[in-house]
């Protein structure tokens, strides 16, 4: 007997929150009185989802499967994965489609059974500061009306920004957006921003602007919002130091960090230092600090090799034209530049004096200098001594070559001791201590003290002989001294015919012994049968002599008489 009762497939409508992960369809078999049943055969049946206000892909994740409840088993469970789509959205739905059964009639209702999705968000609307509520003038805050979660909707929201304490919009801020906003479907923000104005108000106290929203359509969570307009930092500038050749690097730097990059110009004013010949002043910026920094440098190019100069040169840099920043109690300061070529100081050589005179040596630089010079000297003892003995060492500065002058003269006391003693004594001074110059070569020069008391060398009247006979001449030393003397004698032929009439070799050299205060020189005449007038010859004391000078007279003549008939 065939049994032609089939079942029916019966599933009940179902609700879920949109935060479950699945919603799970039952689908049981029924009579024809709607009481559950079993079947004796397998039953087969296709079961697909189908969109109502829920959208398969967004809100659910559609199925399609042919489905077996095996015999003797009254059911079988159909899940069906859910999405949370994130959104503030309605309730929606989406429905189960049961088609295509097999040992079993169709849906057991008209209807196919449905799923509810209970939405879980429920969005406000808040003002919120972007990165910070505290900014410098010359920046550009920045705030957002935000949704805690999307809407399918807009949302609309009046906005108002108001002065605060401070001067108000085109004083200390721009901004032109007061009225209703909205923030379209499935958005969740608005960002508006506030460029912050420099006012160049040196000062200022913290101002304060003031944003509200009101009448949104959700609610409302914070709706008023501060922020704070700090006033520009100080520009101020420190002075450096440089060698020519080198840029002169100026630390520029702000009284505190700034929200806004600060940009500044410089101007330049010459001192001892000239624009163009010691140092460019074509970088005049402009410069920039930027936002969160406290310092930049300036590099200011200077001039080598341009020969002597200042030693030491200065100008003069000025901060200008700042942006975002006002200038502080130091917006000048000064470079300035060591000459990397300074003038050589040198002696032009050795001096000399008579004891009890001054020695006067001459300084000097190898170029003009536009600034003094100055140097001191050392002396240091040959064969005279000093601290007033031979010569006055006192005297060792410091002195100054005035600017603009190439030779400067030294003068050194000697002093005269009323003793006879070598002929010259010798000290050496040498430079040292250079202030703005640097010494060259030579730097020691000799001074030579003179004696004042040096002993004579002279010849008296010398014999009268016949030819062939020796002349005996006295060379006499007045007065005596503590050392040998050395000299040398010249002859002249006068009116006698040189070698034939007398031998003039015996020049020396000749010494006399200390504490001696004469001696002999004998030269031999020749004889000759010749008859000839009186003969005159001349021996002199060469200008050389040793430990002492020449006195008057330091020639003498020597005669020859003829003895022949």
């Amino acid at each position: 007997i065939v049994d032609d009762d089939l079942p029916c497939l019966f599933a009940a409508n179902l609700t879920v929150q949109e935060a479950d992960a699945a919603a799970t369809f039952r689908v049981d078999l029924q009579n024809g009185a709607g009481a559950a049943t079993t079947s004796t055969a397998d039953v087969t049946f296709r079961a697909a989802t189908m969109d109502q206000t829920a959208s398969a892909g967004g809100d659910y994740a559609g199925f399609l499967q042919t489905l077996t409840i095996p015999a003797g088993q009254g059911g079988i469970d159909v899940p069906v994965t859910l999405t949370d789509d994130g959104f503030d959205d309605d309730n929606e739905t989406f429905v189960l489609v049961l088609t295509d059964p097999v040992n079993a009639e169709g849906n057991c209702r008209d209807e196919a059974p449905f799923c509810r999705i209970v939405d879980d968000e429920f969005p406000s609307l808040n003002l919120l500061t972007v990165a910070a509520d505290r900014y410098n003038e010359g920046s550009v805050y920045g705030f957002v009306v935000r949704l805690t979660t999307p809407r399918q909707d807009d949302t609309t929201f009046d906005l108002d920004l108001s002065a605060g304490t401070s001067n108000g919009p085109g004083v200390d801020y721009t901004f032109t957006g007061n009225g209703t906003w909205t923030i379209p479907a499935f958005a969740s923000e608005a960002t508006l921003t506030v460029p912050f104005l420099d006012d160049q108000l040196a000062g200022e106290p913290d101002e304060t602007i003031q944003m509200n929203i009101a009448n949104a359509n959700v609610a409302l969570g914070v709706s008023n919002l501060a922020a704070v307009i700090l006033d520009a930092p100080e520009l101020g500038i420190t002075g450096t130091a440089t060698s020519e050749g080198t840029p002169a690097e100026f630390l520029v730097s702000l009284d505190e960090t700034s929200t806004a990059p600060i940009q500044f110009r410089v101007q330049f004013a010459s001192g001892t230092a000239i624009v163009g010949a010691d140092f460019n002043s074509g970088g005049t910026g402009p410069f920039t600090i930027p936002a969160g920094a406290l310092t930049t440098n300036v590099p200011v190019p200077t001039t080598a090799g341009d020969g002597g100069d200042a030693a030491v040169e200065n100008f003069i840099i000025t901060l200008i034209t700042p942006t975002n920043a006002t200038l502080g109690p130091f917006s000048s300061a000064v470079g300035t530049i060591a000459d990397m070529d300074p003038p050589e100081l040198s002696w032009a050589g050795s001096a000399s004096a008579t004891e009890g005179g001054n020695i006067q040596f001459t300084v000097q630089l190898s170029w003009f200098s536009e600034v003094g010079v100055q140097f001191e000297l050392a002396f240091t003892d040959g064969t005279a001594a000093r601290a007033g003995i031979d010569y006055n060492d006192a005297g060792t500065g410091p002195y100054t070559i005035p600017p603009g002058v190439l030779d400067y003269v030294v003068w050194v006391p000697t002093t005269a001791d009323g003793a006879p003693e070598l002929a010259t004594e010798d000290f050496s001074v040498t430079l040292h201590s250079p202030v703005n110059a640097v010494i060259g070569s030579p730097a020691t020069a000799t001074g030579y003290v003179l004696d004042g008391d040096q002993p004579e060398l002279t010849i008296p009247a010398g014999d009268t002989v016949v030819e062939g006979s020796d002349l005996h001449f006295t060379v006499h030393l007045d007065p005596q001294t503590i050392v040998p003397v050395f000299f040398n004698l010249e002859y002249d032929n006068g009116s006698t015919q040189g070698a034939a009439d007398f031998d003039a070799s015996n020049i020396g050299p000749f010494s006399m012994a200390a504490g001696t205060a004469d001696t002999t020189i004998t030269v031999p005449t020749v004889g000759d049968l010749d008859h000839e007038n009186q003969e005159i010859f001349i021996v002199r004391v060469t200008a050389d002599p040793v430990n002492a000078v020449r006195g008057v007279p330091f020639e003498a003549n020597g005669v020859i008489d003829d003895d022949d008939p």
